[in-house]
């Protein structure tokens, strides 16, 4: 059994198991302050854990003549993803402004029956 002592209140893990009572007699500062440390010390396992399953899949490839590259999918290690800029309105319905077509993707119906009825696509270009 382990104790652990957060701003003066014992919360004792038992088989390393929380009772929701421990938790229930906590203030929101101490649950904030346990959370935080909780969550600390996954990320230290699973570091920990990441670093042996690369070691042991750099030892494998290695008995075989490989290399194996590994990519990190981690957010803290991988620069935010890049946004991608709109793509300008290429097409639009003279007869309603509000219907617009980007070029991509299918035909809309608005354009699709103009250019059945014998108009050129040119003729809605932006």
């Amino acid at each position: 059994m382990k104790v652990k002592l957060l701003s003066g209140n014992v919360i004792l893990f038992i088989a390393g198991k929380l009772t929701m009572t421990d938790l229930k007699n906590l203030s929101e500062s101490e649950l904030h302050n346990f959370i935080s440390e909780a969550n600390q010390a996954l990320r230290e396992i699973q570091k920990t854990k990441r670093k042996e399953v690369t070691e042991e899949i750099q030892k494998l490839a290695a008995s075989i003549n490989c290399r194996a590259q590994l990519i990190s999918l981690d957010q803290e290690n991988n620069a935010a993803p890049q946004r991608r800029s709109k793509v300008p309105i290429k097409y639009r319905n003279p007869d309603n402004p509000q219907q617009t077509w980007k070029g991509r993707g299918q035909k809309p119906r608005w354009l699709r029956e103009k250019l059945d009825q014998g108009h050129d696509i040119t003729e809605f270009s932006v």
